[in-house]
C-alpha cells in the first residue's frame, strides 16, 4: 500500500463526511487519522499476529526480578546522626530566636549603625557632631 492509496482512501472518506467541502482542514485531519488508524489496525492484525499452528506448551523456568536492599550500618548511622543533629539544631535555633527576639533586633540595629559609621555617611557624621556639641 502506497501513499497514493492511503490518500485516496482518506479523500473518499472525507468526501463521505462533507460532500460540499471535502478539503476542509478539520474534515481532512479527521479523515486521515481515521483511515490511518484503520489501515494500521488491519495490517497489524494480519501481519504482526500470525496464527499458531498448534497448542503451545512452554517449558522452562520462571524467574522474577527482585530488588534487594543492602543497608550498610555505619553509613546509615552516620546519616541518621547528621539528620538528627540538623533537626535538633533547627529546633534549638527556633526557640532561641523566639526567646531573644528583642535582643536580636537591637543587635541588628547596632550592626547596621556600625556599618553606616564605617561607610562615612555625612548624615551620621552630622548626628555625631550634634551629640558632641550637646555634651
Amino acid at each position: 500500500m502506497g501513499y497514493d492509496t492511503l490518500a485516496s482512501l482518506a479523500y473518499n472518506y472525507a468526501l463521505q463526511q462533507n460532500l460540499t467541502n471535502p478539503f476542509d482542514t478539520d474534515v481532512v485531519s479527521f479523515s486521515i487519522s481515521t483511515v490511518y488508524s484503520a489501515v494500521f489496525a488491519a495490517l497489524a492484525s494480519t501481519t504482526a499476529y500470525l496464527s499458531l499452528s498448534g497448542a503451545v506448551s512452554p517449558s522452562g523456568t520462571l524467574s522474577r526480578p527482585q530488588n534487594r536492599l543492602f543497608i550498610v550500618k555505619t553509613s546509615a548511622l552516620i546519616l541518621i546522626c547528621l539528620i538528627g543533629f540538623a533537626i535538633l539544631s533547627t529546633i534549638w535555633v527556633t526557640f532561641y530566636v523566639a526567646q531573644n527576639q528583642k535582643r536580636l533586633i537591637e543587635t541588628a540595629d547596632l550592626i547596621l549603625g556600625n556599618a553606616i559609621l564605617l561607610q562615612g555617611s555625612t548624615d551620621v557624621s552630622q548626628y555625631i557632631d550634634k551629640i558632641k556639641a550637646a555634651n
